[in-house]
């Protein structure tokens, strides 16, 4: 595992917006820091609220929608490992339909698919999550010498975390 960042970033989605149904290539994490709003994700209706975390696996199409009030929504994009094609990957709102061959070739293989980490969930200790969450974050921001050791500790941490509560193997 040698993780690599794509974006880590605190954003706000502004009431009304809507991000329509669209797959991604890499894995994104996103903490519902304040709103709500509905997530689709692979045909299932999810109402997230303030508190929750959202798991994006590759591949998966995904929507928002219901946004009534600004969502606070900081997110990780990232890929569970560096590869070459990892520096080409962009964020992607297209569907699967409407990518080239080349897009196509960008979607990272789902190293988790044997994992049942749930697409929304709390964690029972949320506090540690946060923190490292928002460790992570603040790294990548600031890009302070040595920056990529650093996410990448933190985000082998957050990962650890995960997987601790959900893969019982």
């Amino acid at each position: 595992i040698n993780p690599y960042i794509r974006v880590a970033m605190r954003s706000i989605l502004r009431a009304g917006k809507v991000i329509k149904r669209r797959i991604i290539y890499d894995y994104e994490l996103i903490y519902i820091d304040a709103g709500e709003f509905i997530f689709n994700y692979n045909g299932v209706d999810y109402l997230c609220q303030k508190g929750d975390f959202i798991f994006i696996r590759p591949n998966i199409p995904h929507s928002f929608s219901g946004i009534k009030r600004d969502l606070s929504q900081p997110h990780i994009h990232f890929d569970v490992y560096y590869t070459p094609k990892s520096e080409e990957r962009t964020i992607s709102y297209q569907t699967r339909e409407t990518m080239s061959e080349y897009e196509l070739s960008l979607i990272s293989e789902d190293v988790f698919k044997d994992v049942a980490i749930p697409c929304v969930f709390r964690l029972q200790d949320m506090s540690e999550f946060k923190s490292v969450f928002f460790d992570i974050i603040d790294i990548f921001q600031t890009k302070s010498d040595n920056f990529e050791l650093a996410y990448k500790a933190k985000m082998l941490q957050l990962l650890q975390i995960i997987l601790t509560q959900f893969d019982k193997k």
